[in-house]
């Protein structure tokens, strides 16, 4: 099989991707090793290690801290998989994606980690021996490992982390907050939209962004308007009306998932529009309201029963709808 080779230069504090995807490996219920990459080789050097020339300036300059600065080169070798617009057909499109949002949700709960840099490049897939598409969740450069109270360890990053047009609203700020497993559902969300908009499966190809005038403004580096944008998506019915317009053809499958979720959001945000403290004061409802689950309205299970499927984490084996349906005929 190809593969492929993947270099990168991560800070030496951060974990690197190779230890993340081996810790996955070794906690995940082996249902959910084929929704993960496989990684062939690893290695990883410092810049000692490499000699590099800075290491000696670096030791003549002021600058305190050095190797919590410096960054370290990570190889990884690994398979190559395929981009979602080259799924075939959008029904297979749909079972890549559902791999993907319960791959998630399992690493999330069972493997302690969340990984925060969801996009249309790093959902993927394979095609097994059998001819079964296979979702695959892509690139944990990024991940964070999750604390035993279900707290998020704070990245060393100090840049803002994710790819524009799918990330939430909440991180789009100029101090963002701690990211939260929601954050990524809301991720997935705009994953879908994008994918509605621009993909043709029977082409196997996928369309430019300034193509797509709809969404144009959620690839905008300036988070204001970005931010701006996606929350009047969420917020108003017009908004809706014009993306469901502008969804291609081959596409239309995907409607019913769109206008399902979307609700969630909609109503949360018609919720929390009608816990305003009134006269200066909070209400009891805004003081227990659970921030990390949008008062309980954005979760996995709220997630997937907005798409219609029950979720298959806890089969052995994972076993699809599709193929329970073919297995009873």
């Amino acid at each position: 099989e190809d593969e492929a080779l993947k270099i990168c230069w991560p800070h030496r504090n951060r974990k690197l991707e190779g230890d993340t995807l081996e810790c996955l490996r070794k906690r995940l219920p082996a249902q959910w090793h084929d929704h993960i990459p496989e990684v062939t080789y690893s290695a990883t050097a410092t810049a000692e290690d490499l000699r590099l020339p800075r290491v000696e300036l670096l030791k003549l300059s002021a600058i305190k801290d050095f190797e919590r600065k410096d960054r370290q080169l990570h190889i990884l070798v690994m398979k190559i998989y395929k981009k979602l617009w080259e799924a075939g057909s959008v029904e297979e499109f749909m079972e890549i994606y559902l791999d993907c949002v319960e791959c998630h949700h399992a690493s999330y709960t069972k493997g302690r980690v969340l990984h925060r840099d969801l996009s249309e490049n790093n959902l993927m897939f394979k095609t097994a021996p059998d001819g079964l598409k296979k979702g695959i969740l892509n690139d944990w450069d990024l991940a964070s490992e999750v604390e035993d109270n279900n707290e998020i360890k704070l990245s060393n990053a100090n840049h803002r982390i994710g790819t524009l047009p799918f990330m939430a609203r909440d991180l789009l700020v100029n101090n963002p907050p701690s990211h939260l497993y929601r954050h990524d559902l809301e991720s997935f969300f705009y994953i879908l939209i994008w994918a509605a908009l621009h993909y043709d499966f029977a082409a196997g190809t996928k369309i430019s962004s300034d193509q797509v005038s709809i969404t144009r403004t959620w690839n905008d580096d300036v988070f204001r308007r970005n931010r701006s944008a996606k929350y009047e998506f969420l917020k108003e019915r017009k908004r809706l009306d014009k993306v469901i317009a502008a969804v291609r053809k081959g596409c239309e499958p995907l409607i019913p998932w769109i206008i399902s979720i979307w609700r969630l959001f909609f109503i949360t945000e018609r919720t929390l529009a009608n816990m305003e403290p009134i006269d200066g004061y909070d209400n009891e409802v805004a003081i227990e309201w659970d921030n990390s689950t949008l008062g309980g309205h954005i979760t996995f299970e709220t997630f997937m029963k907005a798409l219609g499927r029950k979720p298959r984490e806890d089969l052995e084996p994972l076993i699809r709808t599709s193929e329970i349906s073919i297995r009873t005929h």
